[in-house]
Formats: structure tokens, C-alpha cells, sequence
């Protein structure tokens, strides 16, 4: 058919999508979506997989401010993942959320590098701690104490040996508060004992002490003989020959070694100026070799009976006696009731050497008094 020329064709009707067709376009749509909205399972899996090992080796206690702001943080952020995960892919914020686990798991890294370092820093000092502490107790016991210095010792010794056990456990948290603990039995000790050598700083005290080695130390020079000055608070008894320092002899003192003697069973070493009274061996001593001293001389009986009259000491308590210089010693601590005891070779020399009347002076602390050596 022909149409007239003043008329055009009308278009063709265009066919209309089937009804399958549009429903693949539109579920591809949402696929395109939600595939760019699925929850960072992997990185949170790999965030409370890293918390776990950071609760399981313990790192929190060394740096317990740092991992309490992690924890604050990650509960926050578990608390965000609960929510989109509860929220329909089209309304999730995947994005932020992501980042802020990617910057929690960067954040445990760093705790976990630095929990290890502070581990591993604390376990050294903890070493150092114990070792030293095992040499201090040695030393300790080997020096005067009574009592109840022994028990307090007896307890830091006690606690340190605890310490030990952990650390080799490496319970180094467990270690480290006993150490604490064992710090306030220690300031305990020490300040008992400040009390005790109070006197070794007095500088009158130090300078009566001189004066006597001073004197000694010249009578044998001026007389070409053989003294003895024996240093209480370093342990040792000095050995003169005509002024010369010749040898330094470890003694073992009385088990109260730092006071001066005041009366019969308080276990001090006397301090004075004395002289051998008597050379004993065989059935007259028990302990090798022995040299009595004139103790107790006339200046001791005079503080003695001083003490009484200011009630310093009981009416009836005694002035003591038979002070000697005698073997057995080399124990390395102070047991004897007052005397001072050589090892048993060290005695054997000064037995050879000694003499009747020869100066034996004993001090509280000698201080630099050598008049050169052999």
C-alpha cells in the first residue's frame, strides 16, 4: 500500500524485555553490590587469632597500659563487626570498618614486637637480681647478726630462692613482685644494720681507732718486733715486723661482731690495746693453736665498771675473760664467742712468730694505716 506523500511511516513498536531477562539484570545489580559490601571475615579471623596468641604467651602484664587501650579499642571495634554483620550488605560501612581492623591488627603487631622486648629486658634484670641477692645472703650470713636479723634473712633468702624457682619457670611477672617484696625485707635489714655500724662512721671513734694501730705500728718499728692489729669490720688481722706491713690474715670475730665487748656472753670482740699473755697448744686449747691476750686490761675494767654505775648493764653481769687469738677459723663467718680465729696454716705462722708480751691491738675499722711492705 502506498501512503500519501503528506504522511510519513509510523514507527514500528519495539518489543518489550521478557520478563527473565529483567529479573538476571536486576539480580546482577545486586550481586555487583553486596559483592563490594561482603564483612572482612579474613582480617577479623586474623585479628582475634593475634589477640589470642598475645593472651596465651602472657605479654599483656609487661605492658598492662598499652593492652588495656587495646582492648578498650577492639571491643569497639567487635562491637562494630556484631552490627554490620546484623546489617543488610546494601546499608553496610565495610570500608571503615575494615580500617579499623587493619589498624587494630598493625597495633597488636606492635605490642606483641614490644611485649616480647620488655620480656625478654626484665629477664635478664631479673637474673642479675637473684644472682646478686644469692651473693648478698652468703655475705650476710657470714657477718654478725643476731636473731632477728637471722630470721630476716632466713626470709629473704627464702623469697629469693621462690624468685629463682619462677624464673627458670619463666614466671617473669611472678618474679618480679616477689622481688619487689624481697626489696622491703631488704630495706628492713639494711636499715638494722645502719644502726649497728653507726659507729664505724663516727670520726671520734675512727680516730681512737688510728691512734691505737698508729702506736702499734711504731712500737714495732722502734723495737724491730712483730705486732698484730686486727680490723673488725674488714675481718682481718694485720701482721707487723719492725713497722712493716708483712701479711693480712682473714679471722673469723665473735657472732655480735660490730659493737665493742661490754660484759661476759654478749659475743663481741673486745677493742682495746692487748698483749699475748700465754702461747697454748696441745691438751691447753681446743682449737690448734691459741694465743691468750690480757683481756681484760685496765682501761676495759674501768668502761666496765662505768657501765654499771650508769645502768647501762645489769648490777650482776660480768666483765668476761680468756679472749684470745686462736686456729679453727677460716669458716668465713663470725662464730666465736669474742675471740678472733685464724684458718689453721695462717695460725701456724703467727704461732712461730708470736711471743709473750707482743702487741695485739683490735680496732673497729682500720683505715689507711700501712707503713709500707715487705
Amino acid at each position: 500500500m502506498q501512503w500519501p506523500q503528506t504522511f510519513s511511516r509510523p514507527p514500528r513498536r519495539r518489543r518489550s524485555a521478557s520478563a527473565p531477562g529483567a529479573l538476571l539484570i536486576v539480580f546482577g545489580m545486586l550481586l555487583a553490590v553486596t559483592g563490594c559490601r561482603q564483612l572482612p571475615q579474613k582480617e577479623w579471623n586474623d585479628l582475634e587469632a593475634l589477640r589470642r596468641e598475645l593472651r596465651r604467651e602472657g605479654l599483656a602484664g609487661y605492658l598492662p597500659d598499652d593492652f588495656s587501650r587495646f582492648e578498650a579499642s577492639f571491643a569497639k571495634t567487635r562491637h562494630q563487626f556484631a552490627v554490620e554483620s546484623n546489617t543488610s550488605p546494601l546499608f553496610r560501612n565495610n570500608e571503615e570498618l575494615a580500617a579499623k581492623i587493619a589498624a587494630e591488627i598493625a597495633q597488636a603487631l606492635r605490642l606483641r614486637e614490644h611485649g616480647v622486648a620488655e620480656k625478654t629486658r626484665l629477664r635478664k634484670l631479673e637474673q642479675e637480681a637473684i644472682e646478686q641477692l644469692e651473693n648478698s645472703v652468703v655475705i650476710w650470713r657470714s657477718g654478725t647478726l643476731d636473731p632477728d636479723q637471722r630470721r630476716l634473712i632466713a626470709r629473704i633468702e627464702l623469697q629469693t630462692a621462690n624468685a629463682k624457682a619462677f624464673w627458670q619457670q619463666s614466671e617473669f611477672l611472678k618474679v618480679r613482685d616477689l622481688l619487689e617484696d624481697i626489696d622491703e625485707e631488704n630495706a628492713a635489714f639494711q636499715s638494722q644494720l645502719e644502726g649497728l655500724t653507726e659507729r664505724y662512721r663516727n670520726p671520734r671513734e675512727l680516730g681512737r681507732w688510728q691512734l691505737w694501730a698508729k702506736r702499734t705500728i711504731e712500737w714495732s718499728r722502734n723495737h724491730k718486733k712483730a705486732a698484730l692489729v686486727v680490723d673488725k669490720y674488714n675481718r682481718q688481722a694485720l701482721l707487723y715486723n719492725a713497722g712493716k706491713l708483712v701479711e693480712r690474715l682473714p679471722v673469723d670475730l665473735g657472732w655480735n661482731r660490730f659493737p665493742d665487748k661490754v660484759q661476759y656472753g654478749d659475743g663481741a670482740t673486745p677493742e682495746g690495746r692487748y698483749r699475748v699473755t700465754r702461747k697454748k697448744s696441745g691438751a691447753l686449747t681446743k682449737y690448734f693453736l691459741a694465743l691468750l691476750l690480757d683481756y681484760p686490761n685496765a682501761a676495759d675494767r674501768r668502761d666496765f665498771a662505768l657501765a654499771k654505775r650508769r645502768g647501762e648493764i645489769h648490777r650482776r653481769a660480768r666483765i668476761g675473760a680468756l679472749i684470745e687469738i686462736h686456729g679453727e677459723g677460716g669458716r668465713g663467718r663470725d662464730w666465736t664467742q669474742g675471740c678472733a680465729a685464724l684458718s689453721n696454716p695462717d695460725m701456724e705462722r703467727l704461732y712461730g712468730i708470736a711471743y709473750l708480751g707482743m702487741p695485739v691491738t683490735i680496732v673497729g675499722q682500720l683505715q689507711a694505716v700501712t707503713e709500707g711492705r715487705k
